[in-house]
């Protein structure tokens, strides 16, 4: 019984952790790019990723696990930028789609240099198998996050 009191103590810490540890890094991350948020950068990763090109805003809010108002707040800011492109689906007007322009492609390449080194300092001195650890076990949360969302 002790067992499963420390594995359930142990997992409470991790579940509460999960939550700081974004909050710290997503304000960090905020520092880096005048131009684009944490938040927003992550956006722009679901949209460069996406298994469509120009996903709508539906889709872009599966990826990101947010809601298609958060997403649509997020993307408006981008568009104000300059950075992506909002369109009405000429093939299905109820659909709103997002396109990444040029513009926010030679921005992207400028702040490499600068997310390598913001990557690097937060992960220095973890070691390798450690981050290969927390990518395998966030994997494997995501996707009982998954499942226990189609479950609902």
């Amino acid at each position: 019984m002790v067992r499963a009191m420390d594995d359930l103590t142990t997992k409470s810490r991790v579940f509460a952790a999960i939550f700081i540890l974004a909050n710290r890094m997503q304000m960090l991350g905020d520092t880096i790019d005048p131009r684009v948020t944490t938040k927003q950068w992550g956006v722009l990763e679901a949209i460069s990723n996406a298994t469509r090109p120009d996903p709508t805003l539906s889709q872009i809010a599966q990826i990101v696990g947010t809601s298609r108002q958060n997403v649509k707040k997020l993307v408006v800011a981008l568009e104000n930028e300059h950075l992506v492109c909002i369109a009405r689906d000429p093939n299905d007007a109820r659909a709103t789609r997002v396109t990444i322009t040029d513009e926010c492609r030679r921005h992207l390449r400028a702040r490499r240099a600068t997310e390598h080194a913001f990557l690097a300092d937060l992960f220095d001195d973890v070691p390798p198998d450690v981050v290969g650890g927390l990518a395998e076990g966030l994997a494997g949360l995501l996707a009982n996050v998954g499942r226990m969302e189609e479950a609902l």
